[in-house]
């Protein structure tokens, strides 16, 4: 189970740097890598849908549904501790048949404009 630290979350709420994080082992030897939350998750959950969002924001703002992942596996692995995975199946304040995921993933739907979903302009509202 991926710990959950005072620290982290601490520094999640206060710090608003991206974090860097020692990539040896997904971004080569002696490199560090910076993560934002709100980026992609990665391994098994890059599936167009999968953000990674503090896990309380995920569920109590964006209603969405949350994925800790396991050792070796985690969606947000160079993200804080309180940052997982996160899959919003329907936008919020909308009342039809949408999600929210990644822009490149909205193929046979249609783009909604109006910013209701996490992180940014590449992660949107799919009406489908």
């Amino acid at each position: 189970m991926k710990p959950i630290s005072l620290a982290s979350t601490l520094a999640a709420l206060f710090l608003p740097v991206p974090i860097l994080a020692a990539g040896a082992a997904a971004a080569g030897a002696g490199r560090l890598i910076a993560r934002y939350p709100g980026g992609r998750c990665s391994g098994k959950y890059d599936d167009g849908r999968c953000i990674c969002l503090d896990r309380q924001e995920c569920f109590g703002t964006y209603g969405g549904s949350v994925v800790q992942g396991s050792p070796g596996a985690y969606p947000c692995p160079n993200d804080p501790d309180n940052v997982w995975g996160c899959y919003v199946y329907r936008c919020p304040t909308m009342h039809m048949a949408t999600d929210c995921r990644w822009k490149e993933a909205c193929v046979g739907g249609r783009p909604i404009t109006n910013p209701v979903c996490p992180g940014g302009n590449d992660y949107i509202c799919c009406q489908y």
